[in-house]
C-alpha cells in the first residue's frame, strides 16, 4: 500500500489520546501493519514496536520479548536489572519492568504486531501489563481476528478502541485515490469488497496488464526476477522476515542488491526498521512452490532451525527441525523446554509441539508428559488413549498420575486407586529425577480420592505420614 495514502478516519481513532489500548482485529492483507507503520511515523519518536513469534506463546518468553523490544528503544531498566528477577515468575518479573516503564517521565506507545501469537498465558500476562500501566502510556495489538487478547474489557471500561476487517476496507473514495496514483481505471465496484491487498494487487494487475488473481499475479512478478533470485525465493519462504543477510543464513548465494529488486516487481514486503516481513500470501505461494522439492525443502528448514537455535527462539528452532525431519534434534530442543512447562503449568504449548512429534519418537517422559497435558487441559479420553498406550509399552508414574487424574474426572475411584497404586509402585521400582514430582502430584491424587470418597482425615494423615511437603499439604488444602 503506499505509505502516502491518509486514511484520516483511522488515524483519528488512533489518536484518541483517552484510548490506553486499540486494537487492529483482521485477516491477512488487509493493512493492520502498515496503517501503524504509518502512525509510528507521524510521532515524536516514542514508538516501541514488538514483533510477536511462535516464543511468545510461552508467557516467560513474552516477557523477555518486551524486555528487549524496551531494552533496544533504550529505555533505562535499572530496576529490572537491580534483582535476580529471571528465575520468579513471569507475574512477579512483570512488576520490575513496570516500574521501569512507568518511571520514563515521555509517553511511550508499544505496538505489538502478530497478536495471534499469544497463548492464553501471554495474553494475561499482557493483560495485567496493561492493569500496570501508568497514565500517558499506550498499547496497540495487531493480530488475525482468533486470539487470546480480548479487547472487550478494555471496551467496557471506556478505554479501549477496536479497528476491524470492515474498518480497514478500502472505501470507494480511497480505491479512487489508489487509482489515481497508480494512473488506471477504477477497480468494478465491490469487486474486491474493499480488501486492501486484493486491491493493491488489482490495481497493478491492470497497471502491468497483467491477469487477475493472486496466484497468477504472484507468478508473474517472481518471473520478472533475475533466474537467480526466482530460484532462491521459494526457499526463503522458510523465514519470517528477510534481510540481506538471509540468504547466507540458508547457505544461498544472491547479489547484494536481491531485496531492492523484489520490492521493485512490486512483490509484496513490507518493511521493518532495516528488515522486511513478506506477506503471508507471498510465503503461502512460495511455501507451496518448495514443498514440490522434498530434497531443498529439508536442507532449508534445517538451515533454518539451526539460526533460531542461535537467536534463542527455541520454538521456532523446534519447528523447523521437525519439518527438516532431523527429530534427534527437535527432541534436544523440547526436552531443554520440558521444565519451564511444568514450572509454569504450560499444557497447551506443550500440547502444540509433542503432537507434532510421530509417536514413534516421542520418549517415555515426554509421552507421559503429552497425556499430562491433554488431561489438565480438558482432553480426558485422549489423554487416556496416550497414558494407556504408554503403561503398556513402559510404565511411567507420570502416566499413572495422568491416569489418575482422568479417573477422578469420571468418577470412577476404584481405578483411580489403581492408577495412583501403579504410579507408586512403578516409582518404588523404577528410579527416575521426575520421582520426586511425581510422588507429590500422586500424593495429592491420593489424598484428593480420600476426600471425594468422604475421608478428609485419611487424607491428611495419609499425606503427612508419607511425605512432609509443604506443596502437599497446601494443594489439599486447596481443594
Amino acid at each position: 500500500m503506499p505509505q502516502g495514502l491518509a486514511r484520516p478516519r483511522l488515524q483519528e481513532q488512533l489518536a484518541d489520546l483517552t484510548i490506553k489500548v486499540a486494537a487492529l482485529l483482521a485477516p491477512s492483507g488487509y493493512g493492520k501493519t502498515v496503517l501503524l507503520a504509518q502512525w509510528a511515523r507521524q510521532q515524536n519518536g516514542e514508538v516501541i514496536w514488538l514483533k510477536l513469534h511462535q516464543e511468545d506463546r510461552d508467557a516467560h518468553f513474552f516477557l523477555q520479548s518486551l524486555v528487549d523490544a524496551f531494552q533496544h528503544f533504550g529505555l533505562n531498566l535499572s530496576y529490572w536489572k537491580s534483582g535476580a528477577i529471571l528465575e520468579t515468575s513471569p507475574s512477579r518479573a512483570l512488576l520490575a519492568l513496570l516500574h521501569d516503564v512507568n518511571n520514563h517521565t515521555v509517553d511511550l506507545t508499544l505496538i505489538v504486531d502478530g497478536g495471534e501469537h499469544l497463548s492464553d498465558d501471554s495474553a494475561n500476562l499482557l493483560n495485567a501489563f496493561l492493569d500496570g500501566l501508568g497514565e500517558g502510556h499506550r498499547v496497540f495489538v495487531a493480530q488475525h481476528e482468533a486470539s487470546s487478547f480480548q479487547i472487550a474489557p478494555f471496551l467496557a471500561s471506556g478505554i479501549g478502541t477496536e479497528i476491524n476487517a470492515s474498518q480497514l476496507r478500502f472505501t470507494e473514495h480511497e480505491v479512487d485515490v489508489l487509482a489515481q496514483t497508480f494512473e488506471a481505471d477504477s477497480l468494478p465496484s465491490g469487486g474486491l469488497h474493499g480488501w486492501p491487498a486484493g486491491v493493491m494487487l488489482g490495481f497493478h494487475a491492470q497497471n502491468n496488464q497483467l491477469q487477475a488473481g493472486t496466484e497468477h499475479l504472484l507468478l508473474t512478478l517472481v518471473r520478472r526476477l533475475p533466474e537467480d533470485i526466482q530460484q532462491a525465493l521459494p526457499a526463503l519462504s522458510v523465514m519470517e522476515i528477510w534481510t540481506p543477510m538471509t540468504p547466507s543464513v540458508l547457505h544461498l548465494k544472491l547479489p547484494g542488491d536481491w531485496l531492492d529488486q523484489v520490492r521493485r516487481v512490486g512483490l509484496p514486503v513490507l518493511q521493518q526498521g532495516k528488515a522486511f516481513i513478506p506477506h503471508d500470501a507471498l510465503r503461502e505461494y512460495l511455501q507451496g512452490t518448495l514443498q514440490g522439492d522434498e530434497a531443498q525443502f529439508k536442507t532449508v528448514q534445517g538451515y533454518a532451525a539451526q539460526q533460531a537455535d542461535r537467536e534463542g527462539r527455541p520454538y521456532a528452532a523446534t519447528l523447523h527441525f521437525l519439518a527438516a525431519g532431523q527429530i534427534e534434534s527437535a527432541l534436544n530442543m523440547i526436552q531443554n523446554l520440558v521444565p519451564g512447562w511444568y514450572r509454569t503449568a504450560n499444557w497447551k504449548i506443550a500440547i502444540d509441539l509433542l503432537s507434532k512429534v510421530p509417536d514413534g519418537f516421542l520418549t517415555s517422559e515426554l509421552r507421559s508428559l503429552l497425556a499430562l497435558s491433554l488431561g489438565e487441559t480438558g482432553e480426558g479420553e485422549r489423554a487416556e488413549t496416550i497414558a494407556r498406550r504408554q503403561i503398556d509399552l513402559s510404565p511411567t508414574a507420570t502416566a499413572y498420575y495422568a491416569l489418575s487424574f482422568r479417573n477422578y474426572r469420571t468418577n470412577d475411584f476404584d481405578e483411580m486407586q489403581r492408577s495412583i497404586d501403579g504410579g507408586l509402585e512403578t516409582i518404588r521400582v523404577m528410579p527416575s529425577p521426575t520421582n520426586q514430582r511425581d510422588t507429590i502430584q500422586l500424593l495429592r491424587s491420593q489424598a484428593v480420592l480420600y476426600i471425594s470418597t468422604g475421608k478428609p482425615e485419611e487424607a491428611l494423615e495419609f499425606s503427612t505420614g508419607q511425605l512432609d511437603f509443604n506443596s502437599v499439604l497446601n494443594s489439599i488444602f486447596d481443594i
